[in-house]
């Protein structure tokens, strides 16, 4: 019976802590790394040729907006290639959870405005089978992933989907029943897995008609409030 699950033989190794690159076998169990030594004597049930090949750790790509794109390209393919394993969505407050049916629209040219993600991919390669932010995660989690994928609550939906998209383009301050909901939703999603939220306050980026983003007319008073829930999570 082999040792090991997988054994990666004769590769470069390159750590990432700043050591010289080494040749070296490695050997993994149960997800994790078993031994690193220049030659491994015990077999594994899976072995890799690595001759000629780095072995690294994957690289994190901190900030994209992969949002839709994991809808049809689950590997992230222009990140994947590169060596990045782990990539974060929702950033800079746009994404598409949660996001009501009648608002769609309105989120997808948002995204295409100021992220030039090109509209007619989004409306063909969406799948629009969740509203809320934990079944958007429930329906990558479905479809699979070929990356991990940590996911931030974006703001402009989340009060798009609190107040109507148009309304929360527009008003700059919320009921308490209106803000208790915000809060709710964050919670949920915070339960679901997200690690935090965003929002963009730069004046340059508009929606697509040129007016004004939801997170800009926002009052501190809804940031803060969103703050606490995170305080009881301890991150964020």
């Amino acid at each position: 019976m082999a040792e090991y699950d997988v054994v990666i033989r004769g590769g470069t190794i390159v750590d990432g802590t700043g050591i010289p690159r080494f040749r070296a076998d490695m050997a993994l169990k149960a997800g994790r790394i078993a031994l690193i030594s220049g030659r491994i004597k015990a077999g594994g049930t899976r072995e890799i040729d690595a001759s000629g090949c780095i072995v690294a750790p994957g690289a994190i790509d901190l900030h994209t907006h992969y949002d839709a794109q994991l809808n049809w390209d689950p590997y992230a393919s222009m990140s994947g290639w590169f060596g990045v394993t782990s990539i974060s969505i929702g950033q800079c407050g746009f994404g598409f959870a949660p996001t009501r049916p009648a608002d769609r629209e309105l989120n997808m040219r948002m995204m295409n405005r100021i992220e030039a993600i090109p509209l007619k991919s989004m409306q063909l390669g969406m799948r629009w089978d969740w509203e809320t932010f934990p079944q958007y995660l429930d329906s990558l989690g479905r479809q699979g992933l070929g990356v991990n994928v940590g996911a931030l609550l974006p703001f402009s939906p989340l009060r798009g989907y609190v107040l109507g998209m148009r309304e929360a383009r527009e008003r700059s301050s919320v009921t308490e029943a209106e803000l208790k909901q915000m809060q709710q939703l964050l919670y949920e999603a915070m339960q679901a897995g997200a690690f935090g939220f965003s929002a963009d306050k730069n004046l340059e980026d508009r929606t697509e008609d040129g007016s004004a983003l939801p997170s800009h007319v926002a009052s501190p008073r809804e940031f803060l409030a969103l703050s606490e829930v995170l305080q009881e999570f301890g991150v964020g």
